[in-house]
């Protein structure tokens, strides 16, 4: 069972974070004006959005993180409500009741979490890449531990990810361009690809076939691996027909079909029924060199619904991209991440950072 820290009862009104007052929040002083960042969510597919940034408080103060710009998302694969969380240079929040409340992660400090990743097994146990370092609870974000340090102190672990049928298997993605592997949940590393004069920014294990990686390069396009990372192979030939398509923006595993995959790039979207051997352009409403993807999902449930966000505008399709509608953002910044609920589909949790953010 896991142990979840308690949840604050708030004993105050909500009228604080919605009046024209100003919020102290974390040392920082935000303007009523600049309150629209943090996390927002909707119920009904992105057609309303309401902002979801209540801190709960043991003084029953109510306070708010919508100051504050996100930079990622993790769910926990066995609760559907919980969710955590990082800000720029404010660390890591989670909620428990779907985004209803939220508590920080004090121990961590204000810091940039740039992954962030729950063992779908032991629920308790979760992985987090903070600069050059990865750090491991067993506690439910109570306490954590050093798993992995890069001798570079200008290094960054970029990417995480977790095997999803053997979670002692991790790997990562860092700025000097490895890709790193534990057996023992980080325990113990072996180097398994290293990147010549180029960085990763994400690794991705396929949630249905565990034998399938894939790692985004800056600027250098997508790495594969067919063989839970022995070997790896650049995928710049057959992106070759797509400009651009070596900026990568985000990347999206198929539910439903282990060899789907959707990716977003400087070019635009793209979709592989092969695991990556081809792929074929998804039409969009904006010109290619126009479609700053910033954020990618597609429903747990059906492919045919996919999402994506930019700096201004929510947009959505039913039929795979053949009509796209449009919502205008909530907020003044721009889309950062996409979350869809896997039980319900309907909700949606959206992250947004202002572009200067770090």
């Amino acid at each position: 069972m896991k142990l979840k820290l308690p949840l604050v009862v708030l004993i105050s009104t909500l009228v604080l974070i919605t009046s024209g007052c100003s919020i102290k929040v974390g040392g920082g002083q935000q303007a009523a004006n600049l309150n629209d960042g943090g996390i927002w969510k909707s119920v009904n597919k992105g057609d309303v959005w309401a902002q979801k940034t209540l801190i709960a408080n043991a003084s029953g103060r109510a306070l708010s993180f919508g100051g504050f710009d996100l930079y990622t998302i993790a769910r926990d694969p066995a609760d559907r409500n919980a969710m955590y969380i990082s800000a720029i240079n404010e660390g890591m929040l989670f909620t428990y009741d779907g985004g209803e409340s939220w508590q920080r992660v004090g121990v961590l400090g204000r810091v940039i979490p740039r992954a962030i990743t729950v063992d779908p097994v032991d629920h308790c146990t979760i992985y987090t890449a903070i600069d050059n370092k990865l750090y491991k609870s067993l506690d439910c974000a109570r306490s954590w531990n050093i798993m992995y340090t890069d001798n570079d102190l200008n290094a960054k672990v970029n990417g995480l990810a977790l095997d999803q049928k053997n979670t002692k298997v991790v790997y990562l993605a860092t700025s000097r361009g490895d890709i790193l592997k534990s057996l023992d949940g980080g325990a113990s590393w072996t180097a398994i690809y290293r990147l010549k004069n180029g960085k990763f920014l994400k690794i991705f294990v396929s949630p249905e076939s565990s034998r399938l990686l894939l790692a985004a390069s800056d600027g250098r396009g997508l790495y594969r691996s067919k063989d839970e990372g022995a070997t790896w192979e650049s995928l710049e030939k057959n992106l070759k027909d797509f400009k651009d398509s070596n900026g990568f923006q985000a990347l999206v595993f198929s539910h439903s079909s282990s060899s789907t995959v959707f990716l977003a790039t400087k070019y635009g979207l793209l979709k592989s029924h092969d695991s990556g051997d081809s792929w074929t352009k998804i039409e969009l409403l904006t010109a290619d060199d126009k479609a700053t993807i910033n954020a990618l999902a597609v429903s747990p449930k059906n492919d045919q619904e996919i999402y994506y966000v930019t700096g201004t505008t929510f947009y959505k399709t039913a039929d795979g991209g053949k009509s796209w509608t449009t919502k205008k953002l909530p907020s003044t910044r721009a889309g950062w991440f996409l979350d869809i609920d896997p039980a319900d589909t309907n909700v949606i949790y959206m992250g947004v950072r202002a572009l200067a953010a770090r």
